[in-house]
């Protein structure tokens, strides 16, 4: 990477800042999404060290934000997990594991971001089988993971996709 400008989805949340600090720490020119009306008081230091975006949910507002950030990289962490989903949480799960990747991928494209760094999770896999999702929230993640195919066929993309084991840190619910 020449210029050391990454974009991370999810830089506000548990995981996303501790990569947002430490591309910090090695010099990085760090911009971040996350979602407008997601609680920042955990990550007030972040804020003024990081060109930070909220998003309301349109694709050209990512799609402007990209062209602004103009990351070398992007590492996509924003995702909202549920173990065992409710009705509600239908929506939220699809649209921050699915349709704001979706987004992001679009937006690359269109302004020319070629690298990603994508992370899926172990719960695609029950019984160490290729793809077995465990509940809704594995099964969004793969459904990620298929639109993130078409990016790369077509051309436009190289990714990879870091399948994440038991990760810590508060447990944000769907639910409000």
């Amino acid at each position: 990477m020449q210029n050391h400008r990454v974009l991370i989805t999810g830089g506000m949340g548990f995981m996303g800042s501790h990569l947002a600090r430490h591309c910090i720490a090695l010099g990085w020119d760090v911009s971040t999404i996350y979602p407008y009306d997601q609680d920042l008081t955990l990550y007030n230091e972040l804020l003024a060290q990081t060109h930070a975006y909220p998003v309301h949910g349109a694709t050209s507002e990512i799609v402007g934000i990209l062209a602004e950030a103009n990351p070398d990289l992007v590492f996509h962490l924003a995702s909202i997990f549920v173990a065992e989903h409710d009705p509600e949480d239908v929506v939220p799960l699809f649209h921050s594991n699915v349709l704001l990747g979706a987004q992001v991928l679009e937006a690359m494209a269109l302004n020319g971001v070629r690298f990603l760094v994508n992370t899926g999770s172990s719960w695609q896999h029950f019984e160490d089988r290729l793809y077995c999702p465990v509940n809704l929230y594995a099964a969004t993640k793969q459904a990620f993971e298929d639109i993130m195919v078409y990016y790369i066929e077509r051309g436009d993309l190289t990714a990879i996709t870091l399948k994440l084991f038991d990760t810590y840190g508060p447990v944000i619910s769907a639910r409000s």
